[in-house]
């Protein structure tokens, strides 16, 4: 099912985290891609292997890693490194809490053509979302499963009115849009959360 909504979007966004941790490739596999998928990093102060699966992949499909205008005039010869394997680098002002602009980067994103960002977040880019109300709508997968881990992070709560649920296997999706959103509305259960239940995804963009 992952892999059916990355086919189905523009671009995919996760934080740095994310790619020190799993070093993914963030592609779609194993279904029909329905638009050229972009993979986009937010690591402000630029620590994406240059090594990294993303880094080394970027000639088979663009990799953006957004990062402060501070880092990008400091760490040149990385910068280097990474945009000769093919990686656009690009610097972003911090906002008023001293993390990369989200409004700055999706400004870029649109004037690249794209409309519907897929953001794969761990708990400090799911703040940064729910914070600036830059997410639209929320997909929340809950398993019965606990994770026994102290280390481990929690997740960040969204506070969207939930629209709908759906049983998937042992896990529930419930969906939550965002009543600021100009795109979608709280009070319209989505059609796409139906398509779920049916067992398919067909979005309509």
């Amino acid at each position: 099912m992952l892999h059916e909504l990355r086919a189905r979007c523009d671009a995919i966004v996760v934080g740095i985290r994310t790619v020190l941790m799993d070093d993914p490739l963030l592609t779609a596999r194993n279904v029909p891609l329905a638009r050229k998928l972009i993979r986009v990093v937010l690591d402000g102060d630029l620590r994406i292997p240059a090594s990294s699966q993303l880094a080394l992949t970027a000639s088979h499909g663009p990799v953006v890693v957004f990062c402060a205008q501070e880092t990008y005039a400091h760490r040149f010869a990385h910068v280097a490194a990474l945009t000769g394997n093919g990686v656009a680098v690009k610097p972003l002002p911090l906002d008023e809490a001293g993390e990369l602009s989200l409004p700055a980067m999706l400004a870029d994103l649109a004037s690249q053509g794209v409309a519907h960002l897929l953001v794969e977040s761990g708990p400090t880019l799911a703040r940064s979302f729910f914070r600036t109300g830059a997410a639209d709508r929320v997909w929340i997968f809950r398993s019965p499963k606990t994770v026994s881990d102290d280390a481990a992070p929690a997740a960040e709560t969204c506070t969207y009115p939930a629209t709908g649920k759906v049983p998937l296997d042992t896990d529930d999706l419930t969906e939550y849009l965002n009543p600021a959103s100009g795109v979608f509305f709280a009070r319209e259960a989505s059609a796409d959360l139906l398509r779920v239940a049916a067992g398919r995804l067909d979005f309509q963009f």
